[in-house]
């Protein structure tokens, strides 16, 4: 990999990165507002919502881990062409944002 291709990823790296930033200060900003509006939380389950976020989180970890190894499949010591570390990269940190959605969608 060339330094190019490495900051490439890395730019990559910190543009997901930003967005999970984004997401908090969007709860930041609305509860600075006084919280969702309009939302009856009486008509919910929350504790049950909590639990399904916390297994959808999990899950989330996990795949991010285990996924990107099984649709790039590579030897131990072998090095990666940059197109392929380059998905896998990209599927390991989309799986791990959707974490944070989780997070943002549990707070509204």
């Amino acid at each position: 990999m060339n330094k190019q291709q490495a900051q490439t990823l890395w730019i990559l790296f910190f543009a997901l990165l930003s967005s999970v930033v984004m997401y908090v200060v969007v709860a930041v900003v609305v509860d600075s507002q006084g919280g969702p509006q309009g939302v009856d939380q009486g008509a919910f389950d929350l504790e049950l919502l909590q639990y399904v976020f916390l297994g959808l989180g999990a899950a989330a970890t996990v795949a991010s881990l285990v996924i990107p190894g099984l649709v790039i499949r590579s030897e131990p010591d072998e090095v990666l062409p940059f197109q392929r570390l380059f998905t896998k990269k990209i599927l390991q940190w989309a799986l791990a944002e959707s974490i944070a959605i989780f997070g943002l969608l549990l707070y509204f």
